[in-house]
């Protein structure tokens, strides 16, 4: 996919619509986190699937099978979750959310 084509098909997701989606019982959506483990145990949305960015390209087709699989990304702040997207749309991933940071997550954290 070239770069015209991973900015038209990126797309950002609020914390509230990330939230909603989870509340919609939709277990099609997987929330990946893309921050290193040590900051993943430090606290995470529940059901949250770790991968992190460096180990994205790697990981990602052994972990998300469904290319069509709604998957909002977070991380820290946005930086490593915007990267993250791009990547995986990259990989074919078709419904890529950006959730941005987990700092601007207000509902509860797993650990």
């Amino acid at each position: 996919m070239d770069n015209n084509s991973i900015k038209s098909a990126y797309r950002s997701i609020t914390v509230q619509q990330a939230r909603q989606l989870m509340c919609s019982l939709s277990c099609y959506t997987v929330f990946l986190d893309v921050r290193r483990e040590d900051e993943f145990r430090q606290g995470h949305i529940k059901g949250a699937v770790n991968i992190p960015l460096n180990q994205l390209e790697q990981k990602a087709p052994l972990l998300l099978l469904d290319l069509s699989q709604e998957i909002i990304v977070y991380c820290r702040t946005g930086s490593r979750s915007y990267e993250a997207s791009e990547t995986l749309l990259s990989l074919g991933y078709k419904n890529v959310f950006d959730m941005g940071g987990i700092t601007g997550w207000c509902y509860e954290l797993e650990k």
